[in-house]
């Protein structure tokens, strides 16, 4: 044979091969589809796809100065027995033991030869249910109906809602009939919730008015930063659709990502916001749960910045954050005194009025009084500010500006206090024009016309910036986009003759012996500014106020302090503005002790007193009693309850008795140690009120149930 008829033959044999290839898999196609197709079917039944499901994105962290989270969210899920599962498992060992059996007996083995494979489902179901009440506090019947109906009606049902990440793996995915990593596939199904804030938060009730909750749909606020900011917050959602491969293999496949929300940093500092919140708890009148309301907010003179506010509403018995608007932000309200300033201020800017002008006090021809048991004589122009004279602003703004209201009223706009305020909560700009008339002049000049108090914050605190005013702002960055370091309103409110006046009358108020808060000075921090009563016609109501701002150096009037602060107040019953004039010269003492590492004890109103210690952890408490310069003598041990030794004069501190599985006492710690050691028990926290634990809900030494809510009120 050739070489070509090799060739020949080779390429025969190739081609016979090819053509009997082609009819074996058209034989093959033909057989699938016509002999098989109810087992395709039935394959493709058991991957087809489900529903499509919603997939949530994570929401933004909100985070305070120094990168200090104050809000952050934990993804739930929703998690389901599936019975269908169980009866899959069952009726395959059927079978499989049904195979064996035939087996064996063809094999002609004795029945102690044989070897079956074991379930039961009804015990599974028993142990799986004791397995969750251990964990979980509800009793095993509870969780043996719910797994058992699934199972007899071969259907899912819910078994724990609400259920984070550490919990779905590293517990029920290693219970009975959950475990995946078994030999057969888990019945356990679970949903992916929307992603809700971890509560309580981490700084407990503090500033949470200002930042706000999360409802319990977890995409909507009520209140605060939470609310006004919730689309960037709550990011976009994504969805997916669940494939179910052989052995009920769920195969998640996401079509559209979900875009997880921007986080938010705020301008707030928690220490100081620490400071903000117990100085006004603090007050007498708060103290004694005679105010409706009280609120308080810290700015930065230089940049506008909200270092701290705060808003505690009367809830009958504590005060609470949660349930107040902030009074400091959205009221427009009758502030009383702390509006004499701009008043003369606009005298002053008219060249009408100078500083040493004298003033008939004694009487004034409009129906205007003095505050109770305050009867003045001639004052100078600056004596009436500083001892809050109400029928001398009235004479000196009467005479000049009687009969000429737009005179007054245009004089009041340059100094720019009314100027729309573009601040990232709601304010309502005052509206001079329409409030300021001939016939209530007087009245209108010494504060009974509506401006909200962050309005006057921002005037003083423009006093103090040397005249510059800018606006306060508390969101500092959106996801990559950062803000300006400071918002400029207006560069100059009015002159440095009249601002230089202006700052000295202030100053006066405080260390002046003729001014309304001259008994209420410090000596440790110097500060000015100015008290204020409103009190409506035909109410009982007052609502007393203190703006102002330091530290202040009285011999550099132009050195510009730090910071500046408003403190509101409303009481059915007489306030003056004193009383939260000595609020604001808490927060000024404790501010300027804490940014300045100055021994606390220094600003103390008792001489020679050992500080009360909430209970907590030893490291913590060693540290602060150090740097305020206190002695101390602890036992060992890592939480503590502390004493005073007044023989020593020294703080003592003992172990508090903790045992495992019991609850521990709380009562007489703060917010931040009690949260850490309840949830390290593992119960779950709720919170109301600020200050220290005074009660709890469950009692100290019951057996913990994990999971169970307890409820701490502080006060």
């Amino acid at each position: 044979m050739t070489t070509k008829d090799r060739i020949w033959v080779g390429y025969g044999i190739i081609y016979v091969l090819f053509i009997l290839f082609a009819a074996l898999a058209m034989f093959k196609i033909f057989e699938t589809k016509k002999f098989k197709n109810d087992t395709w079917d039935s394959i493709n039944g058991r991957i087809a796809r489900t529903k499509t499901e919603t997939v949530y994105p994570k929401r933004g962290t909100i985070y305070a100065s120094g990168d200090k989270k104050v809000a952050e969210s934990s993804v739930l899920y929703s998690v389901w027995f599936d019975g269908k599962q169980l009866d899959r498992i069952n009726q395959k060992i059927i079978r499989k033991n049904k195979k064996l059996r035939k087996k064996y007996e063809d094999e002609d083995r004795t029945e102690e030869r044989r070897i079956y494979f074991y379930f039961s489902a009804n015990d599974s179901i028993k142990k799986l249910s004791k397995q969750m009440s251990k964990e979980f506090g509800m009793p095993a019947a509870y969780y043996q109906n719910i797994i058992s109906k699934a199972f007899r009606e071969t259907t899912n049902l819910l078994l724990k809602d609400s259920v984070n990440q550490f919990v779905l793996d590293s517990v029920l995915g290693k219970f009975t009939l959950l475990n995946s990593t078994g030999k057969y596939s888990s019945c356990l199904d679970y949903t992916h919730k929307k992603n809700s804030r971890m509560m309580p938060l981490p700084y407990g009730n503090l500033a949470v008015g200002t930042i706000g909750v999360v409802n319990y749909s977890g995409d909507t606020a009520s209140y605060g930063i939470e609310k006004k900011f919730n689309t960037e917050l709550g990011g976009k959602a994504g969805t997916q659709v669940k494939y179910i491969g052989v052995g009920n293999k769920t195969i998640p496949y996401i079509i559209d990502d979900p875009k997880n929300g921007k986080d938010i940093t705020l301008t707030l500092d928690m220490d100081l916001q620490d400071i903000v919140t117990n100085s006004l708890l603090e007050g007498r009148e708060v103290k004694n749960g005679n105010v409706e309301y009280a609120c308080a907010i810290l700015m930065e003179v230089e940049t506008g910045k909200i270092k701290a506010m705060s808003s505690l509403k009367n809830m009958g018995g504590y005060y609470s954050e949660r349930s107040a608007e902030n009074k400091g932000l959205i009221n427009r309200t009758e502030l009383g005194s702390v509006f004499k300033v701009p008043s003369i201020m606009a005298a002053l800017e008219s060249g009408k009025l100078k500083s040493s002008d004298t003033i008939d006090c004694r009487t004034s021809k409009y129906p205007i009084g003095e505050a109770e048991g305050h009867n003045y004589g001639i004052l100078t122009a600056a004596e009436v500010v500083m001892k809050s004279s109400n029928k001398g602003t009235a004479n000196i703004i009467g005479s000049l500006f009687g009969d000429n209201i737009s005179e007054y009223v245009d004089l009041l706009k340059k100094t720019c206090i009314d100027a729309p305020m573009d601040f990232e909560f709601k304010t309502t700009t005052p509206n001079f024009e329409k409030e300021i008339i001939k016939r209530d002049l007087p009245a209108r000049s010494i504060g009974y016309l509506t401006i909200p108090p962050i309005y006057i914050l921002r005037f003083y605190n423009a006093i103090a910036n040397n005249g510059e005013m800018v606006n306060p702002y508390i969101v500092k960055k959106i996801g990559d986009k950062k803000f300006p370091e400071k918002k400029v309103v207006c560069k100059e409110i009015c002159s440095d003759k009249t601002l230089t006046e202006i700052k000295k009358m202030l100053v006066g108020v405080v260390n002046n012996p003729k001014g309304t808060m001259y008994q209420s000075r410090s000596k440790n921090v110097q500060f000015a500014g100015k008290t204020g009563t409103a009190n409506p016609v035909g109410t009982i109501t007052h609502q007393a106020t203190f703006c102002g701002y330091f530290p202040v150096d009285t011999v550099n009037l132009d050195k510009k302090p730090k910071y500046s602060c408003i403190v509101v107040m409303c009481k059915n019953g007489k306030l003056y503005g004193a009383e939260n004039g000595k609020v604001f010269k808490n927060i000024a003492e404790k501010v300027y002790a804490f940014e300045n590492e100055k021994k606390l004890s220094d600003v103390k109103k008792e001489k020679n007193t050992l500080p009360f210690v909430k209970k907590g952890r030893a490291k913590a408490t060693e540290k602060a009693l150090k740097e305020m310069g206190v002695k101390s003598g602890f036992d060992k041990g890592e939480w503590l309850v502390y004493q005073k030794d007044t023989t020593e004069n020294r703080i003592t501190g003992k172990p508090i008795e903790l045992i495992e599985n019991l609850v521990p006492n709380v009562e007489g710690m703060g917010a931040r140690d009690a949260v850490y050691l309840l949830e390290k028990s593992g119960l779950r926290v709720r919170i109301s009120g600020a200050g220290m634990v005074k009660e709890q809900s469950l009692p100290a030494g019951i057996r913990i149930v994990k999971g169970a809510i307890i409820e701490i009120k502080l006060n």
